[in-house]
């Protein structure tokens, strides 16, 4: 299952599971773990990037932020990214999707259309620590306090792909 999250509801969530909001292009704590890797440009690769999602999701609680919007037909949305299009507009002011971790696939699917279609939005799974920048079809930030954990879901994602930040 799945709502839609004001930006104040997603900044509430975020505190409340002390979760640092937007990690991109700010100092790395000390207590953050971090590594990007290079998206391969396949439509494979996005449902392989969703699937993975989805089973690091299962059970735990996640927000999906959009921070970029293109312009697509609602046929080819997944229904949580059709939802907040409603809602917004188009226009994004970091609003955000939170799934409860019963509904994988949803997450899975916006996932994928988002990496599949050159799209930018934040990742965060509560229950791992774990966030993700899926940025514009070209790479996937990562950053998370057990180093172990970035490094093997980084390795699962294509060691081959991955770039020094």
């Amino acid at each position: 299952m799945y709502t839609i999250a004001t930006p104040s509801q997603c900044t509430t969530w975020l505190a409340d599971r002390a979760i640092e909001a937007h990690p991109y292009g700010k100092p790395l704590a000390a207590s953050l773990n971090y590594q990007r890797v290079g998206v391969e440009k396949s439509d494979a690769y996005g449902d392989f990037v969703g699937q993975h999602v989805a089973t690091l999701s299962t059970g735990e609680p996640a927000l999906l932020q959009m921070q970029d919007w293109s312009a697509y037909g609602d046929a080819s949305l997944p229904a949580p990214l059709i939802a907040l299009q409603r809602v917004s507009s188009g226009t994004f002011d970091a609003p955000g999707v939170e799934f409860d971790g019963h509904s994988p696939a949803e997450l899975a699917a916006c996932c994928a259309f988002i990496v599949n279609h050159g799209q930018t939005a934040y990742l965060y799974l509560a229950g791992h620590r774990i966030t993700a920048l899926f940025w514009e079809g070209e790479f996937i930030e990562l950053w998370g306090q057990s180093a172990h954990l970035v490094n093997s879901i980084a390795n699962a994602l294509g060691q081959d792909r991955l770039r020094p930040a």
